[in-house]
C-alpha cells in the first residue's frame, strides 16, 4: 500500500512562502535617496519695516537656493508691485540681469497677503526689480547653485587572453583584475550574488527536510 504523499497543498504552500523569506532576508534592497525640493520666502514690505531702508523693499534682499527650488514673494506693504527679472537698459545703474537663464515678469496685487512664485532650474544669479518703483528703490538677487551632476561610469575593460595575445571578454565594471573580487565600488553586486546564494542554500536546506520527513513517513 502507497503512503499518503505529505507534499499537501499548505505544505507547498509553506515552503514556498519560507524560501521567498530566506531571500528577502539576506537581498539587501537599496533605494536612492531623492534630496526634496525646498521653498525660500521673501516679503516685500513699506518703509519703516525691519531691514527696509527704501520706500519699498524686498526682505530679505538676496536669496541662495538649490536648482529645483521655488522663492515665493509675499506682499505685506498695501501697494502694487513687480518681480521682473532685469536687464541691462531696466537696470541701469545696478549689476544687469546676472548670468542666469531663467526669466520672469510678475504681477502683485495690492493686497496683503497675496503671493507669486517661481521655481529656478538654471544655476547661476538672478538680479531683479520691481517695474512699478524701478531698481533704485526695489531690487534683489537670488543665486542658484546647480544641479549637481553624476560621474560618468567606467568603461568595460578588455582582459588579455591566457596566451598574452589578443582580448578576451571585459571585465564587468566594478570587478578588480585580481581574483575578480569587487572593488570599493562594486561591493552592492556582490552583496546580491551573496544574498541569493544564501537564500537559495536555505531553500534547498527546507526542501531536503521536507523530503527527509517525507521518507520517514513512508519507512513507517
Amino acid at each position: 500500500m502507497t503512503a499518503p504523499s505529505v507534499f499537501s497543498s499548505k505544505h507547498r504552500h509553506l515552503l514556498i512562502t519560507a524560501a521567498c523569506a530566506s531571500l528577502l532576508g539576506v537581498v539587501p534592497l537599496t533605494i536612492p535617496a531623492t534630496a526634496a525640493a525646498a521653498t525660500s520666502n521673501v516679503t516685500i514690505v513699506a518703509a519703516g519695516t525691519s531691514g527696509c531702508t527704501s520706500t519699498f523693499c524686498f526682505v530679505p534682499s538676496s536669496s541662495n537656493i538649490s536648482s529645483g527650488d521655488t522663492v515665493v514673494w509675499t506682499n505685506q506693504s498695501g501697494a502694487s508691485h513687480t518681480v521682473t527679472r532685469c536687464t541691462a537698459s531696466a537696470c541701469p545703474v545696478g549689476p544687469g540681469s546676472g548670468n542666469a537663464s531663467d526669466t520672469f515678469n510678475m504681477s502683485v496685487a495690492s493686497a496683503n497677503g497675496t503671493t507669486v512664485s517661481h521655481t529656478f532650474t538654471g544655476g547661476g544669479a538672478y538680479n531683479y526689480y520691481c517695474m512699478v518703483h524701478g531698481y533704485s528703490v526695489m531690487h534683489g538677487t537670488v543665486t542658484v547653485a546647480a544641479a549637481a551632476t553624476s560621474a560618468p561610469s567606467p568603461s568595460a575593460s578588455p582582459t588579455a587572453s591566457p596566451g598574452g595575445a589578443g582580448t578576451g571578454a571585459p571585465t564587468p565594471a566594478g570587478l578588480a583584475r585580481t581574483g575578480g573580487h569587487a572593488d570599493s565600488g562594486g561591493r552592492g553586486g556582490s552583496t546580491v550574488a551573496a544574498g541569493a546564494f544564501l537564500g537559495l542554500a536555505a531553500a534547498l536546506l527546507l526542501g531536503a527536510a521536507v523530503s527527509g520527513r517525507f521518507r520517514l513517513r513512508r519507512r513507517r
